[in-house]
């Protein structure tokens, strides 16, 4: 039993009906890449480029005027030289210190990137753009790329890097007391030595960040997102269809609900008369000589009403003597019917609207055969699952299925 349920959902997911339903939903697909299309249009044309502008500056360490201020002009040995060597390293490492980058952050934020809303993009650009380069042990270059979009753009890019420098020879001058009270003592005596040299600031276009961050602003290719934009929308419409599919609990094929051999339909179409399905139900009925046939609706309704009262005109029609006895809700009333003795020789007909429960197996163990009539836009496959399931525990034959209102979802 395991094995046949396993094999019965295996099969819902079938290639073959799936693509039969997702061609009948073929305006999805249609709208979907062509949104995407546009969308990958639109945004190839509407791509701002800005012009980026790269200011740089440096600061280096001297080690003669290191040397100049503290030990003056005298010849040093090389102990002395290393400590002159140390103290400018253990300088530029200050300068080098990531929190400085937050520091210069928290001076200009209010300033750099105004069309940007969230505070973690806009940080996350800011330290992207700010290079830091230890060049040597005693030099430090300054690097800050910026989107040049307004006329104070320029200004404030200048101001990234000259803050910075500010920063970091203040952090210096805070790690190495008395170091400027020196240089400032030089600088009156006119004999002014520059420890500390920081560079003029100017635009610099050489470097590999530039070239890096100029690539990456240029204009998307329109026939690249026209066709990333297609595929992603094709993407979306076929998710769109997978759900529409799993989610449709109408029948789709029979053949997933019952045996091959017992998948007979006489039609499917707007209605129960389509493809001249009462020819094929007489036929068939006069090939098979079953003794009786209920039609029976699955859901209360009065088709199977009509189509029984139809059938049995066509049966006649054919010569065939039959009676039509209609149960339901207002007619006969099938415990009594069926209590009572039956001798007529006439093939008889029953319906039954499906208005009360239970009594759909007990009917069709009398007639011994049933045919359902089906309103496959409303109708569940396992409610259709579940009245066939009836009808057979109670021993009797599963005749076929008319179909009608059938909606794309119905694969054959």
């Amino acid at each position: 039993m395991s094995e046949e349920i396993e094999m019965e959902t295996e099969r819902e997911f079938s290639f073959k009906s799936y693509f039969i339903y997702a061609v009948r939903k073929w305006i999805v697909p249609v709208l979907c890449v062509l949104i995407g299309v546009g969308a990958g249009v639109y945004y190839s044309l509407a791509y701002k480029t800005t012009n980026i502008i790269m200011y740089e500056g440096t600061l280096r360490f001297e080690v003669d005027e290191y040397r100049t201020l503290y030990y003056g002009q005298t010849q040093l040995g090389d102990g002395e030289y290393s400590v002159c060597e140390a103290k400018g390293r253990s300088m530029i490492d200050i300068a080098a210190t990531p929190k400085l980058k937050s520091k210069v952050y928290e001076e200009v934020k209010g300033d750099i990137y105004p069309d940007m809303k969230s505070e973690s993009e806009k940080r996350n650009k800011f330290f992207s753009n700010l290079k830091i380069t230890r060049d040597s042990n005693f030099s430090l270059r300054v690097d800050f790329a910026y989107d040049i979009v307004r006329d104070e753009d320029k200004g404030i890019a200048y101001r990234v890097v000259s803050t910075y420098l500010y920063e970091a020879e203040l952090d210096i001058k805070t790690a190495n007391p008395g170091l400027y009270e020196k240089i400032a003592a030089t600088a009156a005596a006119e004999n002014k030595v520059d420890v500390i040299h920081k560079s003029t600031i100017g635009e610099n276009y050489d470097t590999a960040e530039f070239s890096g961050l100029t690539q990456s602003n240029s204009k998307p290719s329109l026939v690249t997102s026209s066709l990333i934009g297609g595929v992603g929308g094709l993407a979306v419409a076929v998710a769109i269809i997978t759900i529409l599919y799993l989610c449709d609990k109408r029948i789709k094929r029979l053949q997933y609900l019952v045996s091959e051999e017992d998948a007979r339909v006489f039609s499917a179409g707007a209605d129960p008369y389509a493809d001249g399905s009462l020819v094929k139900l007489a036929t068939a009925v006069t090939s098979e000589k079953p003794e009786a046939l209920l039609i029976a609706s699955i859901a209360p309704d009065e088709e199977a009403k009509k189509y029984a009262e139809a059938f049995a005109e066509a049966l006649s029609a054919t010569g065939k003597k039959s009676k039509l006895v209609e149960f339901g809700k207002g007619k006969e009333d099938w415990k009594k019917y069926f209590a009572a003795d039956r001798t007529d020789d006439e093939f008889e007909i029953f319906s039954f609207d499906g208005s009360e429960k239970g009594a759909l197996g007990f009917i069709a163990a009398k007639a011994g055969n049933a045919c359902f009539v089906v309103n496959q836009a409303t109708v569940r496959a396992n409610d259709f699952a579940a009245a066939v399931d009836e009808v057979n525990a109670a021993g009797a034959r599963y005749f076929g299925t008319v179909l009608y209102n059938v909606t794309d979802s119905y694969t054959g």
